[in-house]
C-alpha cells in the first residue's frame, strides 16, 4: 500500500512561508510554484514548496530565495 501524500492549500503555502496568498497566486501564475487542481482548488505538496522555496523548479525563483532565509 503506498503512502498518501499530504497536500497544501494556497493559504497553508502562504502562512508557512510568511508570503501572502496574492504573492502565492502569482508564483502559481509565473512558475515559481507549481502545484495541481483539486476540485477547482489549487493544492501543493511539500516538494512543490521546497522546489519554490530552493529555486529548483526553474520557474525564477532564485531571485526570491533571500525571501525565505
Amino acid at each position: 500500500m503506498s503512502e498518501v501524500e499530504r497536500l497544501y492549500t494556497v493559504e497553508q503555502v502562504a502562512k508557512m512561508t510568511s508570503l501572502t496568498t496574492r504573492t502565492i497566486q502569482n508564483y502559481l501564475r509565473t512558475g515559481i510554484l507549481r502545484g495541481r487542481r483539486i476540485g477547482g482548488q489549487w493544492r501543493f505538496t511539500a516538494t512543490d514548496i521546497r522546489e519554490m522555496i530552493t529555486g529548483r523548479n526553474g520557474g525564477g525563483a532564485k531571485a526570491e530565495r533571500h525571501r525565505f532565509s
